[in-house]
């Protein structure tokens, strides 16, 4: 086990519109196989959101849960 405090960088939690989220043009995974965008649309549809999309506030862009974002809207 590391003696070493990590710092938190998580600088703040909300529930933003999915239509303000930008997508990172850089990201290569845009696109999701139409095999994982029905089973992310059935887990959502069954078990609602258990986990959040992450977003860097300095850029705006979507660093995780693209796929989520682009169900939601």
């Amino acid at each position: 086990m590391s003696s070493v405090a990590w710092r938190n960088r998580i600088i703040g939690f909300g529930e933003d519109d999915a239509e303000q989220l930008l997508a990172n043009s850089a990201n290569f995974r845009i696109i999701h196989p139409t095999n994982q965008q029905a089973a992310l649309e059935g887990s959502l549809d069954k078990l609602g959101w258990i986990q959040n999309c992450v977003v860097n506030r300095l850029t705006g862009y979507v660093l995780e849960g693209h796929a989520r974002a682009a169900q939601a809207l």
